[in-house]
């Protein structure tokens, strides 16, 4: 892959598929854990929201930048390298949710 949005679109799929994934699971568990709270559907709601939230907001924003600089290289960039940047863009946005670095700085 050469192109520049074909290159974005691919690491755009992968990050949202990693990201779902993550937080359909978060969301999954916080079902099971809380199945007998009246109000269960208040805590799994903003979590299935976050699936759909994160990927169009950071997740093309950050696969745009990346396409670019990869495809400004003009190198030949293989399916893999786009499933490891999507899965890693994911990681890092669980890492910063995590860490809560953006609310220090």
């Amino acid at each position: 892959m050469t192109d520049w949005l074909e290159i974005a679109a691919s690491i755009f799929l992968w990050m949202a598929i990693s990201y779902a994934v993550l937080y359909l699971g978060a969301a999954l568990v916080a079902l099971l854990m809380m199945r007998r709270h009246p109000y269960v559907v208040l805590f799994v709601l903003p979590l299935l929201a976050m699936c759909v939230i994160g990927p169009v907001t950071v997740g093309v924003l950050t696969s745009l930048v990346l396409a670019y600089t990869l495809s400004s290289s003009d190198k030949e960039i293989s399916p893999w390298h786009c499933m490891v940047l999507g899965v890693f863009q994911s990681i890092m946005l669980i890492v910063v949710s995590f860490s809560r670095l953006l609310g220090t700085l």
